[in-house]
This record gives structure tokens, C-alpha cells and sequence, in this order.
């Protein structure tokens, strides 16, 4: 996308002298995010925003073609917003990826501090495995988490191998093999689904229970998916978790609530945490 200059200037409305010292922090109209400025047309230097007036009430950056707002402040100024729309640059070439709806979301690894309403972002959920959420804003939710999910990749774990876990005891939740784990990056209520493969000994009288770690709360057997007896059992849940907090690792939990100690093979498993709407 082409840079276009981006000029501002100042004055007084009372008097029409410039105003020196004044801010013009320019942002993205759509997302309300700082916008990123630039000291050239090309090259990788960046210049500050907000941008500041000179002893003429002039400040100019460049920026890339996008719907743009200016707040202004300082300098004995009253306080106001500009909108802009950022056109043609010195190219006049077409940038299509204005033409649907102005510009796409933002891509973002923080939520904006100051959204509009209808603001639309592009959150990274995971950069290693490329997990982008659309999320749109919607001030009028009676929900706290008001960036409600458009399309959204679920972050996943598990694995499809054979694991093995020796001498589990009974009527205690344990892990089987190395942990099955997900950590969602905001707060808010998700979609969880889970689901495995149990054998459990070689009797098959043992009952097998698979149930989810919520931070450092313990699954419960009763939220847990259950099976009764059989050497093996299949194992799965579909839940809202509701008012998860940022950063809160979800473990799956297994049990055979029967018996000695006995060997446990899981296979076939995975635990997937998608977001309904988040904050």
C-alpha cells in the first residue's frame, strides 16, 4: 500500500496565529488503534504520534492509505477530532483492499484501548501457528467481553499417537503421559471440545473419566465425560466456559475410579478452545 503525506496545521480560531506545541495523535477510524507514521514516502523510519506542532503550527508525517482520524490537544487548543480519508498518493494507483469497506481490520496482538462501535480487528491468537480471530466490537453487548467473534481459528493440542502412563491410582484426577493443554490469550467465554480414547488396565472393570483443568481448579467428576466399564472407552465433552480469565491454561484430566494402580493408554485425543466473544 502506497504512503501519502499527511500535513496538519493549526491556528487559533479566534485570531488565526498559529499554534505552537499543539498534538495531533492520528489513529485508525475504524479500529481506533494508533495508526503508524513514517519520517519518509519509503523506508522503515517511523516518526512519533502523536505528531506536534512547530512555531509555524505545522507538523507533517507520512502514512499508508487508510480512514483516518486526528485528535487534537494541547497548546491552549480546545480539544476536537478531524476525520480523514486518505486518497490517492503520488503513484495514483488503486488500492484494493480500500475499496469493500474503506480498509480491512487491523491486524493487532492487543486489543484497541478505545474502540468504536463496529470496530473490526484481526487478533493474533497464536503467531507460531498463524491462529487469527475476527473479532468485531459491539458497544451495546450486556456482555463485559464486547469484541464478539466473527471467525475465529480454535487454538488446539492433543495428539493422535499411542501415550502410556503407568501406575495411576484410582478416584484422583491425573494426567496421562505429557499434559493436553491450551492457553486462550484473553479474557472472555469460549466454546471447549475435547475428546479421547481410555483403556485402563487389563480387567476392564474400571470406570474411565475425562474432565478439564481450569487453571489451578481441578476438574470435577461430575462435569467430567464418563464411561462405564470395558477395557477401552471414548470419551468426550462440548461446553461453554463462560468468564475465563486471559492467560488461564486448560488441562485435560483423566480418572479410573475403580481398582489398584493401573496402567492408562490414551489415544486419539485433542482439546480445542475457540472463542465466542472476548474483552
Amino acid at each position: 500500500m502506497a504512503r501519502v503525506p499527511l500535513f496538519i496545521s493549526v491556528a487559533d480560531p479566534a485570531t488565526g496565529s498559529a499554534i505552537a506545541g499543539a498534538t495531533a495523535t492520528v489513529k485508525h477510524r475504524v479500529s481506533g488503534a494508533n495508526a503508524t507514521l513514517y519520517a519518509g514516502e519509503t523506508g522503515a523510519t517511523t516518526a512519533a504520534n502523536p505528531l506536534v506542532t512547530d512555531a509555524t503550527g505545522r507538523a507533517q508525517a507520512f502514512v499508508d492509505r487508510a480512514p483516518l482520524r486526528i485528535d487534537y490537544a494541547g497548546g491552549g487548543l480546545t480539544a476536537f477530532t478531524e476525520n480523514r480519508d486518505i486518497g490517492p498518493s503520488t503513484d495514483r494507483g488503486i488500492d484494493t483492499l480500500l475499496l469493500p469497506q474503506g480498509a480491512l481490520p487491523d491486524l493487532v496482538a492487543t486489543l484497541p484501548v478505545s474502540p468504536v462501535d463496529g470496530a473490526e480487528v484481526y487478533f493474533l491468537a497464536d503467531a507460531a501457528l498463524g491462529i487469527l480471530w475476527h473479532l468485531r466490537y459491539r458497544a451495546a453487548s450486556a456482555s463485559a467481553y464486547k469484541w464478539e467473534a466473527v471467525s475465529a481459528g480454535g487454538q488446539s493440542s492433543g495428539t493422535i499417537a499411542e501415550v502410556t502412563q503407568g501406575g495411576a491410582s484410582s478416584g484422583a484426577f491425573f494426567s496421562v503421559g505429557a499434559d493436553v493443554t491450551v492457553t486462550p490469550p484473553l479474557a472472555g467465554d469460549y466454546r471447549i471440545a475435547a475428546n479421547a480414547h481410555l483403556i485402563v488396565g487389563s480387567a476392564g472393570t474400571q470406570d474411565k473419566l475425562m474432565g478439564l483443568r481450569i487453571g489451578a481448579t481441578e476438574a470435577t467428576a461430575t462435569e467430567a465425560a464418563y464411561h462405564n466399564d470395558g477395557l477401552w472407552g471414548a470419551l468426550a465433552f462440548n461446553r461453554t466456559l463462560a468468564g475465563l480469565a486471559a492467560n488461564t491454561a486448560l488441562m485435560l484430566r483423566f480418572m479410573q475410579t475403580t481398582g489398584a494402580a493401573q496402567t492408562v493408554i490414551r489415544r486419539a485425543t485433542s482439546l480445542l478452545a475457540t472463542p465466542i466473544r472476548v474483552g
